[in-house]
């Protein structure tokens, strides 16, 4: 059988290694790891199985649909999804114990509606993105904590997520998370499950571990911010391809698409099958570069949708030979962050863009 053109090398000891080393860093009752998107890309049955195994207790994902999709694959931890369509059916996830992340008095008795539902609570507490505002926020305590008494559902958790705008701004937004914390105690309803701290703020603030941070980006071995660059955890990421064109050129050749590189002199130009529809940015035209048998090579001329040109100089090179495209800087592979650095983006963006051509394979 043949390589795949185009694949993902995934390596789950390496999510496991860097889940354990997050927990040392960053201590709290309960630890959850964020398998949304597809696992940021490397796959989420892979990355759950790797972040249970590292000692994770609980698992999260955007939305219903990632959740049914663990439990179809036989994963029967706690899972937690908090992102819900206006008029979404919790039947079937309240059925397969997936808890829910509430952010609206309308989801609360929706969920009271079915019956035996769990859930965590979401309060926006300064992001302005989901979870109950502060002009619903009585209405909605109010409600959650009758449905709970009235057994309706079960209120297990209380959550928010904070902005990383500044230490002031995240510990401002705490002191709301924990005022909140205390409105719902003097009605008589103590959540087991206290989070609003994701990577990075788990591990820059004690304080906002309460009882369970989530890890997300990090757990793949990625850098939440650039301050977060010397953590010594390991990308779980190599993204490769092959070459499958050699050619010589002359100087003054111009290469792709409008002509943006022309070689200043005679060169051996490869070419690379993939594109910006497999997830290479287009936006990093003229600054990326790949790796070739460890040597990093520039990428000249216009990304295309389905292939990238490398100028290799004199290198001598081969059709079928390996290119890495990002993967881990220590084995002379360009990073995820430096490609994020090219496109102006975030690493994020990368690694959840990669195309559905793309192969992943599981490695140790």
């Amino acid at each position: 059988m043949s390589t795949p053109l185009r694949r993902v090398l995934v390596s789950s000891s390496a999510i496991q290694r860097n889940v354990e080393r997050l927990r040392e860093l960053a201590p709290a009752k309960d630890t959850m790891v964020v398998v949304k998107a597809n696992g940021y890309g490397h796959g989420a049955e892979l990355a759950a199985r790797a972040a249970l195994a590292a000692g994770a207790s609980w698992i999260g994902v955007a939305d219903i649909g990632e959740a049914l999709e663990l439990r179809d694959k036989g994963i029967t931890a706690p899972l937690l999804a908090w992102l819900h369509a206006a008029d979404e059916d919790f039947v079937e996830a309240i059925g397969r114990d997936v808890t829910l992340g509430i952010s609206t008095v309308a989801q609360l008795r929706a969920v009271a509606k079915v019956g035996g539902g769990t859930v965590h609570l979401k309060i926006d507490t300064g992001l302005g993105r989901n979870g109950i505002g502060r002009d619903q926020l009585t209405e909605f305590l109010d409600t959650a904590c009758a449905l709970h008494s009235s057994g309706d559902l079960v209120v297990d958790g209380l959550m928010s997520h904070v902005s990383g705008t500044s230490r002031e701004t995240d510990l401002a937004q705490a002191e709301i998370f924990v005022r909140t914390r205390d409105l719902l105690a003097d009605k008589g309803v103590s959540p087991t499950h206290l989070h609003m701290a994701a990577s990075a703020a788990a591990i820059d603030h004690p304080s906002l571990r309460f009882t369970m941070v989530r890890f997300g980006i990090a757990a793949y071995g990625l850098a939440p911010t650039a301050s977060h660059r010397n953590l010594e955890l390991a990308p779980a990421m190599r993204f490769e391809s092959s070459i499958v064109n050699v050619k010589r050129i002359a100087a003054g050749d111009g290469v792709s698409y409008n002509f943006l590189w022309t070689a200043p002199k005679e060169t051996t130009v490869v070419l690379v099958a993939a594109g910006y529809a497999d997830g290479i940015p287009r936006a990093a035209t003229g600054h990326a570069h790949v790796e070739i048998a460890g040597v990093r090579y520039p990428v000249v001329g216009r990304i295309a949708m389905d292939q990238i040109v490398v100028d290799v100089g004199d290198a001598r090179v081969n059709a079928s030979d390996p290119v890495g495209i990002w993967g881990d800087p220590k084995a002379g592979t360009p990073g995820v962050s430096e490609w994020a650095d090219w496109a102006d983006t975030i690493s994020y963006d990368i690694v959840t863009g990669i195309g559905n051509r793309v192969t992943r394979i599981d490695i140790p």
